[in-house]
């Protein structure tokens, strides 16, 4: 096996471009595979505590998935702009592009965050399957 090859991303969405993805093509062996694992960050607590870990060396929870909280919780007051895509914010504007562009599911379920976990699992195979061509 010759090792990882990490891909970055923001709430498991891949920020890399075709690029990286030819960098990380050229690192499968003649003969071999190669195995991409993908998932959207989302977390619960031992306790069920939606959005927060307790991560190794910290003494209490802390909050995690920020992208994917942050974007739903602009979502009800109709705070994400189509189209809007600064440099500054680019990473987190593509979030809220996905989130808005399936509002309508994510807005219609009790647990929106479950809904935006889902919603950000087919955007990230979609990103991966377009990379991958």
């Amino acid at each position: 096996m010759l090792g990882t090859f990490h891909i970055g991303g923001l709430n498991s969405y891949l920020v890399a471009g075709s690029t990286v993805t030819g960098a990380f093509v050229l690192h499968v062996a003649e003969i071999g595979a190669m195995v991409v694992f993908y998932a959207p960050d989302i977390s619960i607590t031992r306790a069920g505590t939606i959005v927060e870990i307790h991560r190794f060396g910290q003494n209490k929870n802390s909050a995690c998935c920020g992208v994917a909280k942050g974007a739903l919780e602009k979502l009800p007051g109709n705070q994400i702009q189509w189209d809007n895509d600064t440099d500054l914010y680019y990473r987190m504007n593509t979030i809220e592009q996905i989130f808005l562009r399936d509002e309508r599911w994510i807005k219609a379920l009790p647990n929106q965050i479950f809904e935006a976990a889902e919603v950000m699992y087919e955007a990230i195979k979609d990103r991966i399957k377009v990379l991958m061509n």
